[in-house]
């Protein structure tokens, strides 16, 4: 180690590289995936709601255009 402390960087940069993919791709998935499910929830609660919207104002529509 102390003969390598000018050259520390190649060595780090390799274990690093190696390191980070596996350690640094599970965590940012993970929070991109907590972050995604609270946005889910709102969205499936709007789309249910949507649903509900749109079928009464589907049933009105053939009315006004009949």
């Amino acid at each position: 180690m102390s003969e390598r402390q000018g050259p520390p960087e190649p060595q780090g940069a390799q274990q690093g590289g190696a390191d980070p993919p596996a350690g640094g791709n599970a965590p940012v998935p993970k929070p991109k995936a907590a972050k995604a499910k609270p946005k889910a929830k709102p969205k499936a609660a709007k789309a249910k709601a949507k649903p509900k919207a749109v079928r009464p104002k589907a049933r009105q529509e053939p009315p006004l255009l009949v």
